[in-house]
């Protein structure tokens, strides 16, 4: 029994580095509708035990998601969740493992900390200040979420987060061409060149669309 153990502390560190976030939410039905979904994407499972969530403000200035508690594991291949507590019955509907009143915010940045002070994993979004990573540079609306890219069932990893998050739901057409085509719909004889433009974009969002949802669907 004391070679497992000494195996599983020699190894842990190696196995931690794996870990990642794949999902974040920062304001739901109501703005206190706050997740953050970790990830354990390697085939053993993972001590997390006194791991730090910490995040930094669009100020720049750092503070405490959650120290999570001992004796904490992930699974192989297996999620675990941070709520915020402040909507008291939210961190039951996202299943969350963990919870606190801490809440997050457009343009902050949060990082899993391990217990030597070491990053394990890393996202920030929006016009984050003093980040611990390049910031995605877009911020999540309501109801929307920073989501990990999936391909062929494996997370991307690339360390950019503008190559490896995407937001979920995808962004509306911007408004003005939107009006633009309903403005030039009413037209009795509209030029198509000027409707090639906006159509192009619309089928762009379309088809994005469309494939996020047909990669959700398959995950």
């Amino acid at each position: 029994m004391k070679l497992v153990f000494l195996i599983v502390l020699l190894f842990t560190p190696f196995l931690s580095e794996a870990l990642m976030i794949t999902e974040v939410q920062i304001e739901g039905e109501r703005v206190d509708n706050d997740y953050i979904i970790l990830h354990n994407p390697s085939s053993e499972d993972i001590n997390i035990s006194r791991y730090a969530i910490r995040k930094r403000s669009s100020t720049g200035s750092e503070s405490s998601i959650r120290v999570i508690p001992d004796n904490t594991f992930i699974d192989a291949k297996d999620y675990f969740v941070w709520a915020s507590s402040k909507n008291n019955d939210f961190p039951e509907k996202v299943d969350a493992d963990i919870y606190s009143t801490q809440y997050l915010s457009k343009n902050n940045s949060i990082a899993v900390i391990n217990r030597e002070g070491e990053l394990i994993t890393t996202l920030s979004w929006g016009d984050a200040q003093n980040s611990w990573d390049t910031p995605f540079g877009e911020n999540p609306e309501k109801e929307q979420i920073i989501m990990r890219e999936k391909i062929n069932d494996e997370y991307k990893n690339t360390g950019d987060n503008s190559l490896d998050f995407y937001l979920y739901p995808p962004p509306e057409p911007p408004a003005d061409i939107v009006n633009f085509i309903n403005h030039s719909s009413n037209n009795k004889n509209p030029n198509p060149l000027l409707l090639a433009f906006p159509i192009s974009l619309i089928l762009g969002f379309l088809i994005i669309f469309l494939k996020r949802t047909i990669e959700n669907v398959r995950t």
